[in-house]
């Protein structure tokens, strides 16, 4: 007998299964819960839309902030559904976790004009990075730019028959750590995950852009093949790379707890400021190794060997080859400088044994006084 499918269980039922599939989205405009049953059928999507009223988050509940500009919804959210608790006689919980999500899924087609509103699309911490596919294909990565308050750079470069169709925005993680840490403005926030997983929309036109793919580079081989991906990774692992989750001693902190720790002018932005303990997930997709592999060393705050840093995390795979190579290359160093040390030694060894040698056979010859007289011997000899 075949098991009874989702739609076939009664209402009631379904409608318990479909409350646990409820995420809180947080965003600049609001705070708005979601399930993804509601795209899977009709049935499911009145399910949904009958459940959400009554809705209430529980601490399992995955809220998801997807900008900076969310955060200020969030308390907001929480003062919503503990007065929805209260006048219908239920238990509510505070947010204790949200998670953070590094990249963006949304790909558009759009102008070469960027729009006030594409602004607000940007997603957390550090890279607020979108990908967009323009649709002439006629903006670079160093295109548009977002530059802070609402001035966008064009630095289109008309000139390259293969432009790169990707976007970029770049903010810090300063504001985002500070309002984390706040406990007048976050009291409830225990947890944070930083989800580093790329999105398949995203990482799929990604994948298009590179060997093969039909937005690659046209004509391009080698290396070059992989250029637009480089050219997208390239200030997402340069912006990555200063973003620490440290393991220090701190009052209050419990061994192995780490916090968000990111430095300016030598002082640590999270001093005075509580406790937030943060769990990275998420990592390189195996796609895109192969773009990175030849990363370059020119600077030195791409720290791969770095366990507290989150590109370290990030790039997982590339790390421990990265990690492997070098401990490699000093072991040959190591080897060729005793090598070097041996035969160094081996020599002095020779030149001590060939004067030895010399002081030998220089004391087994008769003095001159003797050879003078051997000589005067031999003369009268003959």
């Amino acid at each position: 007998m075949a098991a009874p499918t989702l739609t076939a269980l009664p209402a009631e039922i379904r409608q318990q299964i479909a409350k646990g599939t409820v995420a809180l989205d947080v965003t600049s405009r609001g705070y708005k819960p979601s399930s993804p049953l509601a795209g899977v059928c009709r049935l499911l999507r009145e399910d949904v839309a009958e459940i959400l009223p009554s809705w209430l988050p529980t601490p399992d509940t995955d809220v998801v902030i997807s900008m900076e500009e969310a955060l200020r919804h969030l308390q907001a959210a929480e003062t919503h559904y503990a007065s929805l608790a209260a006048a219908s006689s239920r238990q509510s919980h505070a947010i204790e976790h949200i998670r953070i999500k590094f990249f963006n899924a949304q790909i558009k087609n759009q102008k070469n004009d960027p729009r006030y509103d594409s602004m607000y699309k940007v997603p957390l911490p550090v890279v607020l990075q979108q990908i967009r596919a323009d649709s002439e294909f006629q903006t670079l990565m160093d295109g548009p730019k977002f530059r802070g308050g609402y001035g966008w750079l064009e630095a289109n470069n008309q000139s390259d028959p293969n432009p790169n169709p990707f976007r970029s925005s770049l903010r810090n993680l300063n504001d985002l750590v500070s309002a984390l840490n706040d406990s007048v403005r976050l009291p409830n926030i225990k947890r944070v995950t930083l989800d580093l997983n790329m999105p398949p929309t995203a990482l799929k036109f990604l994948e298009e852009c590179g060997p093969g793919g039909k937005r690659a580079p046209r004509g391009a081989t080698g290396r070059e093949a992989f250029k637009y991906q480089a050219k997208y990774w390239d200030p997402i692992l340069r912006e990555m790379s200063r973003i620490r989750i440290t393991a220090r001693e701190k009052e209050g902190l419990k061994p192995g707890q780490k916090y968000f720790d990111r430095s300016r002018g030598g002082d640590d932005i999270l001093k005075g400021l509580p406790f937030l303990p943060v769990e990275i997930v998420g990592k390189l997709p195996s796609s895109q190794e192969d773009a990175l592999r030849d990363w370059p060393d020119s600077h030195s705050d791409w720290t791969f060997e770095d366990g507290s840093c989150v590109m370290h995390h990030f790039l997982q795979v590339l790390s421990a080859e990265r990690i492997a190579k070098r401990e490699e290359e000093e072991r040959k160093r190591e080897a060729e400088k005793r090598k070097r040390g041996e035969a160094q030694e081996e020599g002095l060894i020779k030149n001590v044994v060939q004067k030895e040698e010399e002081n030998a056979d220089e004391a087994e010859r008769p003095s001159k006084k003797a050879r003078l007289i051997l000589y005067g011997v031999r003369q009268r000899r003959y």
